[in-house]
């Protein structure tokens, strides 16, 4: 099996990052290409949220669905971020895949890459990397939370930004024990910004 993650579209035309009619007017114009890759394609998982796509399934099929969205794709005014596609098969080393098949320059990155935010990964240092990068940003923001002089803002933000939600997919999307420590040093950093507010 064969994953194609952090395929990114870019928008060559239209309106602007920041219009609010930006995200539905980007998906009216992906919509026709994403129904060519499942009318033409045999994927086992094709998964969009606005640009950033994932494709999962036998490498054949993911390299047409590729070919589709590089040839149909500027047609539409969307043209693929190469530097932000990436390519991770966990089950071989890529030997078995064909010659030419894919883009010399697309990313194989070896350890693993995310999958909508959780890892996607038979490496445990992978899996560790990115739930401690994950739980030092969120300790990190909240130390800067008594910057605002205002325990109710202070609170508001820490329950409503800074929470365990992208922590909690990872715990759901690996296996826990590979992610212990950084579940508790999350704790650790959520208790100390509780009793900051709090004193």
């Amino acid at each position: 099996m064969l994953y194609l993650s952090n395929t990114h579209i870019r928008s060559s035309t239209g309106v602007q990052q920041g219009d609010p009619l930006g995200p539905l007017l980007f998906a009216v114009v992906l919509h026709p290409l994403l129904h060519k890759i499942r009318d033409n394609c045999k994927l086992l998982l094709h998964a969009w949220y606005l640009d950033d796509g994932t494709l999962i399934g036998d490498s054949e099929e993911v390299a047409k669905a590729l070919d589709i969205i590089t040839v149909t794709g500027p047609k539409l005014g969307l043209q693929l971020n190469i530097k932000k596609t990436d390519l991770f098969w966990p089950s071989c080393d890529g030997k078995k895949l064909r010659e030419g098949l894919f883009p010399v320059d697309i990313g194989s990155p070896p350890l693993g890459v995310k999958l909508l935010g959780g890892a996607v990964s038979r490496d445990a240092s992978f899996i560790r990397n990115l739930a401690i990068k994950r739980a030092e940003n969120a300790v990190n923001l909240r130390r800067l939370l008594p910057q605002l002089s205002d325990p109710q803002s202070e609170f508001l933000l820490l329950r409503s930004c800074m929470g365990i939600a992208k922590l909690f997919f990872g715990l759901r999307t690996c296996q826990p024990v590979h992610m212990e420590e950084e579940a508790i040093f999350f704790d650790n950093g959520l208790r100390g910004a509780i009793e900051d507010i709090v004193k």
